[in-house]
């Protein structure tokens, strides 16, 4: 197993966690004056259909940029991290599949904190791995505490660990789950809950060929993330209501917008039941037609991240097929403006060199992480 060499420094920034290095490339003000802006692909760093053996990737479900532009990509299904050069050079792995020290199993998230070390939460093992900025395993930790698991991990640039965690209800076929904002201990323990909701996630309905679980459409999420400073940003998806909170317990808050998200059309309907149409099984769709339950509208607010410079942008729900639209939030919390922005990553990272990084998936379903330029529309 290659290894990643130590002598490469790890301040990074992981899914909208950012250390200050430089402002973002292309400023905010030009493209909320512009209004349109397009994301399109720089690098592709890994995986695709030309891709080598090194640069495959199946599953990947994290990424993070590191200070001097190494790019680590998280893999589920091949239960490793592998490593990539800012010009997407291939670095090194490391991780295997197992439950020993060291490997990994059902990997679900990962962080990486100031002093270098990267942090993955494991479904399969329950537990948090550490390994150092070359790769090798620290420690592992069990995190067992009834259903409780950990759905979103980041570090900020003050080194504190921030986790989404989530519990079913005691009915858990119920589908409802609680969902708390916490800050964790060295240990992995619960030292801070900042936010929290209950909400249903989830359908379970039998039909002819067993029992289906399904995700509970347009339902209300909770969205957060860590600012340059270390301060957390937190709402609510069903309002535009954000809160911008201290460790200390200090609150600003952001409220902005009508407060609402579009309607949930026929449209909407159909786009959904789309995803459970197929033709061995058209039994489970007629049965998730009857139990399924539909808001009148969907929740206005789509994800909050932020850049290196302390920006806060917030997506905004649009209708079914229109261009996402973004607000943009000085340092200062005053609003600069809003931009729409065609084909931006799901899951954007504003990196310090000024592009964003992200997984996109083609229509072939294979996999790549790509670096993306934002360019305003003329």
């Amino acid at each position: 197993m290659k290894r990643v060499p130590q002598s490469i420094a790890a301040l990074s920034v992981t899914l909208g966690i950012l250390v200050p290095v430089a402002a973002f490339a292309v400023s905010w003000a030009d493209l909320c004056r512009a209004g349109a802006a397009r994301c399109e692909i720089d690098l592709v760093i890994a995986g695709g259909e030309d891709a080598d053996d090194a640069h495959t990737l199946y599953q990947p479900v994290d990424v993070a940029v590191l200070a001097l532009g190494d790019v680590l990509v998280l893999d589920r299904k091949l239960s490793c991290v592998k490593r990539f050069s800012a010009d997407g050079a291939y670095v090194g792995e490391f991780g295997r599949d197992g439950a020993g020290p060291g490997e990994l199993r059902g990997a679900g998230h990962m962080t990486v904190t100031p002093n270098g070390r990267v942090v993955i939460y494991e479904f399969g093992n329950r537990r948090f791995s550490v390994f150092d900025a070359g790769g090798e395993h620290l420690e592992s930790i069990g995190w067992f505490e009834g259903m409780r698991m950990c759905w979103t991990l980041a570090s900020g640039s003050d080194g504190k660990l921030w986790a989404q965690i989530s519990e079913p209800d005691a009915d858990y076929m119920s589908g409802v789950y609680t969902t708390h904002l916490v800050r964790l201990d060295s240990e992995f323990q619960v030292v801070q809950a900042i936010d929290s909701m209950r909400t249903r996630m989830m359908y379970t309905v039998a039909w002819e060929g067993g029992m289906t679980s399904y995700s509970a459409p347009f339902y209300e999420t909770l969205e957060w993330c860590v600012l340059a400073d270390g301060h957390v940003a937190v709402a609510h998806s069903g309002t535009y209501h954000i809160r911008v909170l201290s460790v200390e317990g200090a609150t600003a808050v952001i409220h902005f917008g009508n407060g609402a998200g579009p309607p949930v059309t026929d449209e909407d309907k159909d786009d959904y039941f789309a995803s459970f149409v197929r033709a061995d099984s058209p039994g489970m769709a007629d049965a998730v037609r009857r139990s399924v339950e539909f808001p009148k509208r969907k929740p206005v607010l789509g994800g909050l991240w932020a850049d290196p410079a302390g920006y806060l942008i917030v997506e905004v729900t649009q209708p079914l097929g229109q261009t996402p639209v973004y607000d943009v939030f000085e340092p200062s919390g005053d609003h600069l403006g809003a931009v729409a922005i065609e084909k931006l990553p799901r899951r954007p990272i504003f990196a310090a060199d000024g592009f964003v990084y992200g997984v996109r998936v083609s229509e072939e379903d294979l996999p790549k992480v790509c670096r993306y330029r934002i360019t305003p529309l003329q």
